[in-house]
Formats: C-alpha cells, sequence, structure tokens
C-alpha cells in the first residue's frame, strides 16, 4: 500500500514535522502503510474500525430495526501479522455479527475461540424451536466479555395471547414489582450474566419466561450503568401494531450517546 507524494505532505502536517527535514518522510522508497509511524496508523484504524451509530427508532419501515450485519476491516486484520496483531481485536470489538440462525451463531463461534470476548455487537434471529440454543451461545461468552449491543430478534408468533412479556415497560407499569423481584434473584440463564451490555434490542414477543426474565436483568444494568455515568437510559417500545397483518413487539433500551 503506496502513499502518495500529497499524502506524505499531510502526514508530516498531521506529525508536526518537516517534511524537507524528516529523513524518514524524504526516503527514497515509496512510504506504505506498514513503514508509517505507530501513531499514525491508529489514527487511520480509528477511521476504519468505528461503532456503528445508534439509529433512532422509528414505527416505520419496520426494516429500520434489523441489523443486516458490518464486517469493515476484516480484510486489513487479515492482511498480515502486523496488521493482525494490531487491529484484530478492533475488527471483532467494532464489527457487527449478524446470524439468522443460533446453530450458524454457534458455530461461528466455535471457530473464533477466545476471540469471543472482543465481540462488541451481536444480532440473532431465532424462532421457538431454536430457544434452548441461546443458552448454548451465552455460555460461550467468558465474565469478561465486552460486548455492548445485542439484538434478538424472535420470528414465531405467540399462540397464547397475554398481557405481553415482562420485559415491556408498559407491562412493568401495570406491576411495579416485576422489576425489583428479578433484581435480586440469582441470574439463571447465562445472557443474564453479561456485564458490559450497553444496548438491547428485542424484536417479537419471546415465550420463554427464563429469556424474559435474563432480558429484565440486562435492562437493569443497563440503568444502572447510565445512573453511574450521569446519564438516563433510553428506552422504545412499539407494540400490537399492524406489520403485514401480522402483531408486532419491540423493545429496545441502551445508554445514549453522549
Amino acid at each position: 500500500m503506496h502513499v502518495p507524494a500529497d499524502v506524505v505532505e499531510e502526514i508530516g502536517m498531521f506529525l508536526g514535522r518537516d517534511v524537507q527535514a524528516d529523513p524518514l518522510l524524504q526516503q527514497t522508497k515509496p512510504l506504505s502503510l506498514q513503514t508509517l509511524p505507530s501513531e499514525l496508523r491508529q489514527q487511520i484504524y480509528s477511521n476504519i474500525f468505528t461503532k456503528h451509530s445508534s439509529r433512532h427508532l422509528s414505527r416505520f419501515p419496520y426494516e429500520d430495526y434489523k441489523h443486516t450485519g458490518c464486517r469493515c476491516g476484516e480484510g486489513l486484520s487479515l492482511t498480515n501479522r502486523l496488521f493482525y496483531e494490531e487491529t484484530r481485536l478492533l475488527f471483532y470489538n467494532h464489527a457487527r455479527f449478524a446470524f439468522n440462525t443460533p446453530l450458524s451463531c454457534s458455530r461461528f463461534l466455535d471457530g473464533i475461540g477466545p476471540h469471543i470476548e472482543h465481540i462488541g455487537a451481536l444480532s440473532i434471529t431465532f424462532e421457538y424451536c431454536e430457544i434452548h440454543f441461546l443458552r448454548t451461545i451465552f455460555n460461550k461468552f467468558p465474565p469478561e466479555s465486552i460486548l455492548h449491543t445485542l439484538y434478538l430478534q424472535y420470528t414465531s408468533q405467540h399462540v397464547r395471547p397475554g398481557l405481553g412479556p415482562i420485559y415491556l415497560p408498559s407491562v412493568q407499569k401495570r406491576d411495579a414489582n416485576i422489576a425489583y423481584d428479578i433484581r435480586f434473584r440469582p441470574e439463571i440463564h447465562p445472557l443474564s450474566k453479561l456485564k458490559h451490555v450497553r444496548k438491547v434490542t428485542v424484536e417479537g414477543d419471546i415465550e420463554s419466561e427464563e429469556i424474559q426474565e435474563a432480558i429484565v436483568k440486562l435492562s437493569l444494568k443497563i440503568e444502572d450503568a447510565a445512573r453511574r455515568d450521569g446519564l438516563m437510559a433510553r428506552e422504545t417500545e412499539v407494540s400490537e401494531f399492524m406489520y403485514f397483518r401480522k402483531p408486532q413487539i419491540l423493545f429496545s433500551i441502551g445508554i445514549p450517546d453522549e
């Protein structure tokens, strides 16, 4: 990767060096990304590996809620040993990994081994018969996991209509004891043990009480983290409206960008 002369001049300005006097910037061989100073490479990496922007939820179209996945910078991180060592963790932390089935997600996590702890954003689509896979998936995340963004899309329709899942704010308003009671229960499902999640979005009425409770626990952790930062967690609920003649439920909670 060669660096043109005009870019070399900009590099000198960035580093506060005289292009004419600095031997590094006046070398006869063309500069490459590998030969740039480490601090400049880090500056370049910061422009390549960026956390995906938070999208404000609107009622329509429903597609706005979905994460299609983004793996920006993956090619750079696999170019050679230097870039692998300097950027591979950045890639896992800033990419969005989206999976249409829990099984594909589980296989991916098995393939990356210890890098699981560096994953930052994860999106999983699943149906009723696949709920049990969530326990398998989140059991793979170690206690030091830095997962900060989670999107769960449940595609099965609830066969027994009721008040709605307990993670919805509207349901908790009807019974103020729900959050208080769950806060002091032990963390049973591995999903509830994630420590650094700062945004959770759930699409659908998940029928598993264990998953519902885990989502409430994550919501409480997000609220506590926002409070420690002097912020207020932002909650969004869209429920019981029709999309292609099907009732839809969506819940999201996250810490807003400062």
